[in-house]
């Protein structure tokens, strides 16, 4: 068996949710099959935590994806844990070779320097507010077509219709999930560019239950290679248009949209 990496980007301002899914993992398997190395960067102007899992067995990533993964903000395709390790020589890291059962509390408890967004929010210090426009409109899509979906955001610029598109509006060290509940909360409507990959999203499950939460507008792009039981079946009770997201008619699409939100 070879040995196999998954690299975690974690939430610094929100970490303690990892502290019991991390002491059951590290209890569950030894440390003969299992590694756990967090690295944490408390400077103050980019503050980080990722946690790196190596381990062999195919077990052990299934127990990691279904138990951790939901606690981080995303899976990281293009760091290793050598760069991790590289970047410690600048003083960049704190870091552990494992976290041991016994080091769980230890590890939250003092190799954080700075408190959590929700302990700071109890001592009275309020960020900053972010303000959207009262006629933002929000885009809820898959990662992985993000390319197409700027290019649209690009044709309704002239247009005057503020987008809340996650390249521009999310901050390092924002809270993912807030910052998209708070979006979607003050938004005018929301678009929903809809394929298998959207579908198999779970981001994108939870904006659509956003959205309906709120009880906000929506219009639904579909993706015409999607099978027609899928459309029927699942979006036949709401505002939607078909585009073959292979050729997307952007100016088209831009003329539709409009015509939805621009009342």
């Amino acid at each position: 068996m070879s040995l196999q990496q998954i690299c975690y980007q974690c939430d610094y301002g929100d970490r303690k949710k990892l502290r019991e899914p991390i002491r059951h993992l590290v209890t569950k398997y030894c440390p003969q099959v299992l590694g756990v190395m967090p690295f944490v960067n408390n400077n103050p102007y980019q503050l980080e935590f990722y946690l790196v899992v190596e381990f062999e067995l195919d077990e052990i990533e299934q127990y990691v994806r279904k138990n951790i993964e939901p606690f981080c903000i995303k899976k990281l395709s293009s760091i290793s844990v050598n760069y991790l390790l590289q970047s410690m020589g600048e003083r960049r890291f704190n870091s552990l070779n494992h976290i041991f059962p016994e080091q769980v509390d230890l590890f939250f408890d003092t190799y954080f320097f700075f408190d959590e967004r929700k302990e700071l929010d109890n001592k009275g210090y309020k960020p900053a507010s972010k303000l959207f426009p009262p006629n933002t409109v929000f885009f809820s899509y898959s990662s992985e077509d993000k390319e197409k979906i700027q290019t649209l955001h690009t044709h309704l610029i002239p247009y005057n219709l503020p987008i809340f598109f996650d390249m521009d509006n999310i901050q390092f060290g924002d809270n993912i999930a807030d910052t998209i509940e708070v979006a979607i909360k003050d938004c005018k409507g929301v678009i929903f560019f809809v394929n298998q990959k959207f579908i198999d999203s779970q981001w994108c499950k939870t904006e659509e239950e956003f959205t309906q939460h709120f009880g906000k507008k929506s219009i639904y792009i579909i993706d015409s290679n999607l099978s027609k039981d899928i459309i029927n079946n699942r979006y036949k009770s709401v505002l939607y248009i078909e585009q073959d997201f292979n050729h997307i008619d952007y100016k088209y699409l831009s003329k539709k949209i409009l015509e939805v939100f621009n009342d």
